[in-house]
């Protein structure tokens, strides 16, 4: 026992060194802890300096990327007055007496419209621009016109040969507008003879599509009118060999007879009841193009051209800017001269300038005539701009594209063309096509649902409820009895008041049947009626709309008919 006592109390002290052991540790586990959290403190005070630095040091590097900008732009802005300063100069020298001729022959122009200047002073000032302006190609034009008031053959020919020679293609647009405001009808359709046949119908300017305007509607005179159609019917038939052009204008076509097309008819029925209503009402719709088609061939054919003061105003515009016109070796350093100037206008920053110079400067990029074709006959965004006359000779000139966008709308519209409507009217569905008419479906439906009535008449009899409670009442009324013989007067009572409440209820429910199976058979008659009536509504609008549908594929024919007796 001693030695158990001593062993419990060396255990004893153990267990007290280990808990001071303990308590120590916890004490230095709390410093631990203090000091953590200071330097979790001391961390989030540094992140939040990190940060506040980081923001000063963006915001920084956002001023200097600013500076940088504007000093960027500054000397580009500088560099570019300084190019304009260089180019001007170099225009001024090479290219100041171009604005003098230029300057002239708006105001002789003018003044041989007005009667108001002598041949002879026209003369004298087109001989001066001619021997100050070598080199220039409406120096000679201007001595053409001079001796062309004098009556100087001679003179007029050598002229217009150098004219020619200097620029072909702006002598020859400038004598047809010139002699076409004195009504030298047989001089200009030389000149228009001679003009189109320089052409390139590959890369034709915008200047052409106010040539043809004015000689489709007979403003250069007859001769031109027929020249130029026989000419741009052949460049049709040559372009036509190129199958990438002659397809981009049928898928132009095609856009364009798609967006004719009406909307799709109003059958409620059909709505309701066929499977697929919503791909049959876009079939319909689309095929409505053909007619839309035709509609468009009326207004274009039966377009008619009064005077077009608006040609004139734009053929008059042509001359001027002619004239006004830089020459070949002048443009480059004129639109470097404009570009420099929007810059500086924008205070060095290119891009800007670019943009807004694209935004008002006319496009003047060349187009085949295929595609001018196209635009003349469709209606792009000029299509207000483009005579009845022009417009009727490019529909003709592209009749085989339209066709060919004409059949292939045809053709896809035949290949989805369904087989026959399939109805729904709950859980019934038929078919209608060419086996069936409308009057086997609504038969259907009817013996359909006369079907479901007999079914659900035949389902109204006594339910398992008031079979069981018919039974459990006659067992309730048994024991009732005998607890009352046996003098449990309570239980029997309440025993008889249950089982005659069973009786009755089954007794109630069997009277009821007769009812409910004649409202049954009222119910399914009444919704045979009504399926039958719908059925029969929706079968109608089937075959209306397969009717107007085969109508509308077959105008196709009509319109293709048209299209081929449009002549040039």
């Amino acid at each position: 026992m001693k030695r158990l006592d001593g062993a419990v109390g060396t255990v004893a002290r153990g267990v007290g060194d280990v808990q001071s052991s303990v308590a120590h540790l916890s004490l230095k586990l709390g410093a631990v802890d203090t000091a953590v959290a200071g330097v979790s403190g001391a961390l989030s005070t540094l992140e939040g300096h990190q940060e506040k630095t980081l923001d000063e040091v963006r915001s920084l590097h956002a001023d200097f990327l600013e500076y940088r900008r504007r000093t960027e732009l500054a000397r580009a802005k500088q560099d570019a007055q300084t190019a304009l300063i260089g180019v001007r100069q170099e225009l001024d020298t090479g290219y100041g007496h171009y604005d003098r001729v230029r300057r002239s022959a708006i105001g002789m122009l003018q003044a041989m419209d007005a009667g108001l200047v002598s041949d002879a002073a026209v003369h004298d000032l087109s001989e001066e621009l001619m021997l100050t302006t070598p080199g220039y190609w409406l120096a000679p034009a201007l001595v053409a016109l001079g001796g062309w008031l004098g009556e100087d053959r001679g003179l007029v020919g050598r002229a217009v040969v150098e004219a020619a020679d200097r620029d072909p293609d702006k002598a020859a647009l400038f004598f047809i507008l010139v002699l076409q405001r004195h009504r030298r009808e047989a001089a200009v359709a030389q000149w228009v003879a001679r003009y189109v046949a320089q052409r390139d119908p590959m890369a034709l300017a915008p200047e052409f599509r106010i040539v043809l305007d004015a000689a489709t509607t007979g403003l250069l005179g007859a001769a031109p009118q027929v020249s130029v159609a026989d000419t741009v019917g052949r460049w049709v038939e040559q372009l036509g060999t190129r199958p990438h052009l002659a397809e981009a204008q049928v898928r132009r076509w095609g856009v364009m007879l798609r967006g004719l097309d009406s909307p799709a008819p109003d059958l409620p029925a059909l709505e309701a009841h066929a499977v697929g209503w919503e791909r049959m009402a876009d079939l319909a719709r689309q095929a409505t193009v053909f007619a839309g088609g035709l509609r468009f061939l009326d207004d274009v054919l039966a377009a008619q051209s009064p005077p077009d003061r608006s040609l004139t105003k734009r053929v008059d515009a042509l001359l001027e800017r002619l004239t006004r016109d830089f020459d070949r070796d002048e443009a480059p350093l004129r639109r470097r001269a404009e570009r420099l100037a929007a810059i500086v206008e924008h205070d060095g920053d290119a891009e800007a300038a670019d943009a807004a110079r694209a935004a008002t400067t006319r496009s003047d990029e060349p187009v085949d005539f295929l595609t001018l074709v196209s635009d003349a006959a469709l209606g792009g965004e000029d299509a207000i701009t483009v005579p009845a006359p022009t417009r009727r000779l490019a529909v003709a000139l592209s009749r085989s594209w339209a066709a060919e966008a004409v059949d292939r709308i045809h053709d896809r519209l035949a290949e989805a063309r369904p087989q026959g409507v399939r109805l729904v009217h709950g859980s019934w569905a038929g078919v209608l096509d060419e086996s069936t008419s409308t009057e086997d479906l609504a038969t259907g439906v009817r013996d359909h649902y006369d079907q479901l009535t007999e079914r659900a008449v035949a389902a109204v009899r006594l339910l398992p409820r008031a079979w069981l409670a018919g039974t459990a009442g006659v067992l309730a009324v048994a024991l009732g009895v005998l607890a009352l013989v046996n003098g449990l007067v309570v239980v029997g009572v309440i025993a008889l008041v249950l089982g005659v409440a069973g009786v009755v209820f089954t007794v109630a429910e069997y009277r009821a049947i007769p009812g409910r199976r004649d409202r049954a058979e009222q119910e399914g008659r009444l919704t045979a009626v009504k399926a039958e009536r719908d059925i029969r509504q929706a079968g109608d609008e089937a075959m209306l709309w397969l009717e107007d549908f085969e109508a509308s594929l077959a105008t196709a024919g009509t319109l293709r008919d048209r299209l081929a007796t449009v002549e040039p």
